[in-house]
């Protein structure tokens, strides 16, 4: 039921900002899924990129169990020439520590670079 879910708020989301005009359209997920999950799938079938070469880094599903891989996303959609979009590991931040992380992921963040 929770997959059935996430699929359906992230094609409502891909669905609204297609009814939007923009240049770059960038979706963050809490969505706890690894880069072989179909929900990604959902991303590229409307022309979202993520980042494929910076994923294997620490991440969790919750406080007590460490995976490595990433589970969590940011997607771009915006024409290929004009920009390229990398992860960057926040690697200060505890994963099961209260006073640094409010959630049981590790936080991501992205580089997104801009061509001329």
């Amino acid at each position: 039921m929770d997959s059935i879910k996430g699929d359906r708020e992230l094609a409502a989301l891909i669905d609204l900002l297609a009814s939007k005009t923009s240049d770059i359209n960038i979706i963050a997920m809490d969505s706890n899924v690894a880069a072989t999950h179909p929900r990604l799938n959902l991303l590229k079938e409307n022309t979202y990129r993520i980042d494929y070469k910076n994923y294997l880094e620490a991440t969790c599903t919750n406080p007590w169990q460490i995976l490595d891989t990433r589970i969590d996303w940011i997607a771009i959609q915006a024409p290929k020439e004009s920009v390229s979009i990398e992860n960057i590991p926040v690697r200060s931040i505890g994963l099961n520590s209260l006073k640094t992380n409010m959630s049981d992921h590790k936080p991501i963040a992205a580089g997104i670079h801009f061509f001329d």
